[in-house]
Order: C-alpha cells, then structure tokens, then sequence
C-alpha cells in the first residue's frame, strides 16, 4: 500500500519539518491535538526516502501497543524494530513485483539493502514476507 493510501485511510497528519530537527523523521503519537498521531518528515529527501520514513514513522502509530516492564532503552528497540517490520511489510509486493517475480533476484539481502536495513538484524523477517508474498 502507498503511503498517500494509508494518510487518506487513517487520517495521520503528516509535519514537513527542516532538516535540524531530526536524521529523517519522527513520530508523534496519538493525543488531543493529532488524535490519529502525526508523522514529521524532513524536508528535501526523495520520494522513495519519504515513503520509507513514512512507513516506518506510521509503523510506531498503527503497532503502537504499549509494553511494559521494558527499559525505556528496550522499548526503544522493540519499537524500532515493529516501525521496521511495518516498512517491510508494506515495500514487499511492490519490490518483488518490480523483479517480475523472479525469485532468484528477490532476496532478503537485496530487499534490506533497498530499505536502508541492517540484514542482520532485518534478513530473516524480509525473507519470510518474500516467501509469503511469493507463496501467495
């Protein structure tokens, strides 16, 4: 699904901010003022850098569970790598889609490479959403 799909469906506001203010993007989760959470964004990145950092932005609003008995440096990981695990989701189809489904040129290392993603820590998630979007 196209980040522009997932703004008009869950009505999360999207901040364009400077580029001071943060590396690439931000969340901010549900409150009074952005009662379905806000994305912020830097400025001057390119579109497929925007859908990333969406992605993963919107990740953290719609996986949002709270955790508890966590460090918050824990939580911070957890969240992570949920915000990454959404990106992944959301980037599969069109990315194998774009490889004409040719299964030796999806590969998870490629995937995370496209993503801007560690593989270590990435690889095995990105494969099995290979494999079911392939399967399916």
């Amino acid at each position: 699904m196209h980040y522009r799909e997932i703004i008009n469906e869950t009505g999360i506001e999207v901040l364009w901010m400077p580029s001071e203010y943060f590396e690439r993007g931000t969340y901010l989760p549900i409150c009074s003022e952005f009662p379905n959470g806000a994305v912020a964004i830097r400025l001057n990145q390119t579109e497929d850098e925007i859908e990333f950092t969406f992605l993963h932005e919107c990740g953290h609003i719609l996986d949002g569970r709270i955790l508890r008995k966590l460090t918050p440096p824990q939580l911070h990981i957890v969240n992570e790598g949920k915000a990454n695990q959404f990106l992944i989701h959301n980037k599969v189809s069109e990315w194998v889609e774009s490889h004409e489904g040719l299964q030796e040129y999806c590969t998870a290392e490629r995937l995370c490479k496209y993503l801007s993603l560690n593989y270590n820590e990435y690889g095995g998630y990105a494969e099995r959403e290979i494999l079911n979007y392939i399967n399916h």
